[in-house]
């Protein structure tokens, strides 16, 4: 075996090893164990490091030549403590382990789908369907359909840790959709308005920010 195809060997075998270090560490990231609901908590302590981390759970859909509509706000378990705990420091309070809600850390990535307004002259726009879809195949049939939908209520509000309005629609996905690659397509029965009339969609995608979350 010559030396360059030795390197070569040895360089794959090390790209393989990171992929699979790095899918592992993703992997692992979601099972909330009380040592990874404490880390949820003491990161909720600093309001501008919390207040940065919660903005990657922000939905805006983009076009080609900018940002489309705000979609809304996602959620995982972890993300779900951490507005917890800064909802409980802000009102003078410590959020502990044991006071964390089993629904907060049910294995579910969750998705508040704000209201939006019609682009063109529509008496109303309404939410019809949220999919996960797969970048590389973008298939009808290849598509997650979503545990469940239902109207929002007070509490959704407080658990993404958003101010509370009417007509929201939770969205519930299993977890394991949280994965590179993969896109939430919010598709509504009218084109929704944007910045723009170069950025308003009907079936608004948002690539899931998988290297910003946990």
């Amino acid at each position: 075996m010559t030396r360059c195809r030795l390197r070569r060997l040895i360089h794959a075998a090390l790209v393989t090893l990171v992929i699979t270090t790095e899918a592992t560490a993703q992997e692992l990231s979601f099972k909330m164990t009380p040592a990874v609901i404490q880390q949820a908590i003491e990161l909720a302590a600093d309001e501008k490091v919390a207040a940065r981390f919660l903005q990657s759970y922000v939905l805006q859909a983009r076009t080609g030549v900018g940002s489309g509509p705000l979609i809304g706000h996602c959620s995982t378990p972890f993300s779900r403590v951490v507005v917890a705990a800064v909802a409980a420091r802000r009102a003078g309070k410590a959020l502990t382990v044991a006071d964390v809600e089993p629904a907060l850390v049910v294995p579910e990535f969750q998705i508040l789908v704000l209201p939006q307004t019609a682009a063109y002259d529509s008496p109303s726009v309404r939410l019809e369907n949220v999919l996960i879809t797969s970048r590389a195949t973008d298939l009808a049939d290849s598509a997650i359909q979503p545990l469940r939908m239902a109207s929002a209520v007070k509490r959704d509000y407080v658990i993404f840790g958003v101010p509370e309005t009417d007509g929201g629609i939770v969205v519930a996905f299993p977890l394991n959709v949280v994965v590179a690659g993969k896109d939430v397509h919010a598709v509504f029965t009218e084109v929704v308005r944007a910045a723009s009339g170069l950025m308003h969609c009907k079936d608004c995608v948002v690539p899931i920010p998988v290297s910003r979350i946990r």
